[in-house]
């Protein structure tokens, strides 16, 4: 029997990495007898490396010389092995000389494993098998997006509205290397610096705010800009004075690309932007109808109600102040005949009878401490709490007054965050 050389050489190259397989070349003087069969097993070849996707095999078979024949197979773990269409302990058969591609979509795998195994099937007389020259894995890799330049309202402090919500916008830039139009979602938090837990805080109206679905305003080659909208409510706490003037209002916005890598990013901490204090109230009316009374009586048990309704973001007081023509006429009511004092119309924050209401009316603007809150509860403004009852009572002189009688009663809010 005469002699020949065989000689194998397997190189295993990776996209972008290229690693040389170390043990399985073959390469030396031998007789011209081969094994009917003979199978390569790979070490991992992705091991450490991130891996989105498992694309295809390549191999590069210089001789496939009839008789013999060549096949692949597939594994994640070097246990259980695959064909290209999935089929359990399935082979691929390799009957391409100068090089050949197997796609390995359809596997669906991704991540840092990847095994193969190559079997070599000599002919009848075995003096004749496949040379394989190089083979390689393809695959796509993947980094993590980048946020940054986070800013919540420009930097700008906020001014609300009352009783309504106002857009607040957080901005941000996010990049990725593989385009952006690989970010697949962007999340958002917008809250005040020292709620609890921070960027995790408790959904609340009043200091924690969050965007489930940032909107791409641009997208350019690796770079886009995405823009995070609340509505914020007008009770929202204001940090430029009160209780939390050591804090400010913040963003934070986490991207995650189609690879499910993330990264996050908040604006800048300081002492900007802030929610600034805003004083405002409604009232439920805006007339206080007596109805017709007669010469010498008062409205004893029936009181007339006005609601005093918070619409701002701080704790208020309220201010009386009547008249009956012009401010400080030192008058209630000014009727078609004559005239109503003003110390016949008085008020309270209780239900009481026209006898015991605690205030009379008085021409120059008097503060009570009746406390009308802030609002705290994110369903349903709340009835002594962040609203209360006004009642009002009136007496009519035994005489002197006739016909209709028309007057004014002031009302100005006062800001009592201190709770004074």
């Amino acid at each position: 029997m005469s002699n020949k050389k065989q000689k194998i050489i397997i190189f295993i190259v990776i996209i972008i990495v290229i690693i040389i397989l170390a043990g399985f070349g073959f390469a030396g003087e031998v007789l011209a007898s081969y094994y009917s069969q003979g199978t390569l097993t790979s070490i991992n070849l992705l091991s450490g490396l991130t891996v989105t996707s498992i694309d295809s095999f390549w191999y590069n078979a210089s001789s496939i010389p009839t008789g013999t024949s060549l096949k692949a197979q597939f594994s994640q773990n070097n246990t259980n092995w695959y064909n290209s269409s999935g089929t359990e302990n399935g082979w691929d058969d390799c009957t391409t000389t100068g090089g050949a591609t197997i796609s390995l979509s359809t596997l669906g795998w991704s991540g840092p494993n990847f095994y193969y195994k190559i079997q070599f099937n000599s002919n009848a007389a075995k003096d004749a098998t496949p040379v394989v020259e190089e083979t390689r894995v393809n695959y796509s890799s993947n980094t993590a997006p980048t946020v940054s330049s986070v800013y919540l309202n420009s930097g700008n402090d906020i001014t609300l509205t009352p009783d309504d919500t106002t857009a607040v916008s957080a901005t941000a830039n996010i990049s990725d290397e593989q385009g952006c139009d690989t970010i697949s979602t962007v999340e958002a938090k917008i809250y005040r610096s020292g709620v609890t837990n921070g960027k995790d805080c408790t959904v609340d109206k009043n200091d924690c705010y969050s965007v489930a679905t940032c909107t791409e305003t641009s997208c350019v080659g690796t770079d886009a800009v995405y823009t995070c909208t609340i509505n914020m409510e007008y009770y929202a706490d204001p940090t430029d004075a009160g209780s939390y003037s050591a804090q400010n209002w913040m963003a934070w916005v986490k991207a995650t690309d189609s690879g499910s890598l993330t990264d996050d990013e908040y604006s800048p901490t300081g002492t900007t932007p802030d929610v600034k204090t805003l004083l405002a109230f409604s009232l439920s009316t805006d007339t206080i109808d007596y109805g017709t009374m007669s010469l010498g009586t008062n409205t004893g048990a029936t009181n007339q109600k006005v609601n005093i309704i918070n619409t701002g973001n701080v704790r208020m007081d309220v201010m009386f102040d009547g008249y009956g023509a012009s401010d400080g006429d030192g008058k209630a009511m000014v009727c078609a005949t004559g005239s109503i004092i003003l110390a016949n119309e008085k008020y309270d924050i209780s239900d009481v009878t026209y006898a015991s209401l605690s205030w009379a009316l008085t021409d120059t603007a008097t503060e009570r401490d009746w406390d009308v809150l802030q609002r705290t509860n994110d369903s349903a403004k709340t009835q002594g709490e962040d609203q209360k009852w006004s009642y009002w009572g009136l007496a009519i002189p035994t005489e002197g007054c006739g016909g209709t009688c028309s007057g004014y009663v002031t009302f100005t809010a006062v800001n009592d965050a201190a709770g004074d």
